[in-house]
């Protein structure tokens, strides 16, 4: 895969703004491959690339694409879709309902043990 790049900086926005097209083989890279292709191009952080095109011409084996490379975490968070935005409330909610679920056990398994502690001793 042959990728070309244009970058535009957006300081205001704290983003790049990367535009570019692909020369590719067989069928159209994803846009993970595409992360780590600008990744190692920029020298940017993986996390902090957001893929918004990728144009396939008919026929053809190559693609133009769009791209933002953010500063930061916080400002990636400000331009989330409302699909990604509703992933990350999910998976919170997963992640603090598996805590929910831990620390109850680990109360459980401390009770148990004070109870075991306290229970007389048979001889």
């Amino acid at each position: 895969m042959k990728i070309t790049l244009e970058q535009q900086e957006m300081p205001l926005l704290n983003l790049k703004k990367v535009q570019g097209t692909i020369t590719f083989e067989g069928k159209t890279p994803s846009n993970q491959d595409l992360k780590e292709e600008i990744a190692t191009k920029t020298k940017a952080d993986l996390s902090l690339i957001q893929i918004q095109h990728i144009y396939t011409g008919y026929r053809e084996q190559t693609a133009n694409f769009t791209a933002n490379i953010y500063k930061d975490q916080v400002t990636k968070n400000k331009f989330l879709t409302k699909k990604e935005k509703a992933q990350v409330k999910k998976d919170k909610e997963e992640a603090a309902k598996k805590y929910k679920e831990e620390k109850a056990a680990r109360k459980k398994a401390e009770e148990e043990a004070k109870a075991a502690e306290n229970a007389p001793k048979e001889e």
